[in-house]
């Protein structure tokens, strides 16, 4: 892992995501048959539990090309422009051969992260709209208000007292405004897809490959690429 910053990333999100699955496994066996959900409703699997294989691996490959289409304008602002893809501090830059080998690194954990979060969020919490955009709306708000909250709380803090909340680590608070934009992708892609699809696969494929292309070329390297 040759990326400190990134490395920090993908612990927390493992960590939130096992926390995330023990609240959720508590709650499924805890509740009422009729009043929680399945592997359907879940987006896993077909109605009666069954996983279709086939479906699976084209929901995949679909969200691979997806994730590849997203990035040829910003391959194309690379070769035109020689500028990344950028709207103040976020920005997309074109993922090299090193940067891609990184990538390799941690896109599995940011797959399992996304898991459980869709899980978490369309089965469990099942925002409900009778429109795609109201659906995609509440549960991108709902992903990006904790750290919206996190960085009022650091700079209202910062603001009355002379310092940050968290002054120990000035940087989380520079990183953390990456992550705004950031779950603002998130939540439209995977509402978007789960909304389109009723399955979280596709919407998943997309985020993992897309979060991670994005702080993994956003972040400097430390140690050895493999």
């Amino acid at each position: 892992f040759p990326e400190s910053i990134t490395t920090g990333v993908v612990t927390w999100a493992i960590a939130d995501a096992l926390v995330g699955l023990a609240l959720f496994l508590v709650w499924h066996f805890t509740t009422r048959r009729d009043a929680r959900g399945d592997l359907h409703t879940y987006g896993l699997a077909e109605e009666g539990g069954r996983v279709d294989v086939r479906l699976v691996g084209r929901s995949v490959l679909y969200g691979l090309a997806v994730a590849a289409a997203t990035y040829v304008p910003v391959y194309f602002f690379d070769w035109a422009f020689h500028s990344d893809v950028r709207l103040w501090f976020f920005n997309m830059k074109t993922v090299d051969y090193s940067h891609a080998k990184i990538a390799l690194d941690y896109v599995w954990a940011f797959a399992v992260y996304f898991v459980i979060l869709s899980v978490v969020v369309f089965g469990q919490l099942r925002w409900r709209s009778t429109t795609l955009a109201r659906f995609m709306a509440s549960t991108t708000a709902m992903l990006v208000v904790g750290f919206a909250g996190f960085i009022a709380c650091e700079y209202g803090v910062a603001l009355t007292s002379g310092e940050l909340l968290t002054s120990s680590q000035p940087l989380l608070s520079i990183v953390a405004f990456n992550f705004v934009p950031i779950y603002l992708l998130i939540g439209t892609v995977l509402s978007y897809f789960f909304w389109k699809t009723g399955r979280i696969y596709t919407g998943v494929v997309v985020a993992s490959c897309l979060v991670t292309g994005i702080v993994v070329t956003g972040t400097a390297v430390q140690g050895v690429v493999w």
